[in-house]
Order: C-alpha cells, then structure tokens, then sequence
C-alpha cells in the first residue's frame, strides 16, 4: 500500500507552492513520500512559527479496489 505524508491542522490541508502556502480540500493537499519526512518537519515547523493552530503530520495510505456502481 503506498503511504504519503500530508499535514494539516483540524480539518484542512495544506497546499505549499513556491515558498507560499493556503489551506485546501484534501483533494489539492500537498503530499509527501516517506522519505521526505525532513521536508515536511521543516513546513511544520514554519506553520508553527507563523502562529497556525496545532498543526500535525498526517499519514495517508492510499488502496486501490475495483470500481462497481450498484
């Protein structure tokens, strides 16, 4: 099963883009692979240094199934 790293703080996501970031739906979250956990430490930490409310280091793991309409 593939695992991404994604953070967010309550229910929103973070979308980083040219040293710039915003909250989003988690469809345009920004993700991360495991191994990129130092990059995503350091976007935590600039988060916490400009005052957003208890971010955290979420991660996904993504499955794939068969898609049948009933």
């Amino acid at each position: 099963m593939p695992e991404l790293l994604i953070i967010k703080a309550g229910n929103q996501y973070f979308r980083f883009k040219d040293q710039q970031y915003h909250t989003c739906e988690l469809n345009k979250a920004s993700v991360f692979p495991l191994d990129n956990i130092d990059t995503v430490r350091e976007l935590l930490n600039r988060l916490l240094e400009d005052g957003i409310a208890k971010p955290r280091i979420t991660k996904l793991t993504i499955t794939e199934e068969p898609y049948t309409e009933e």
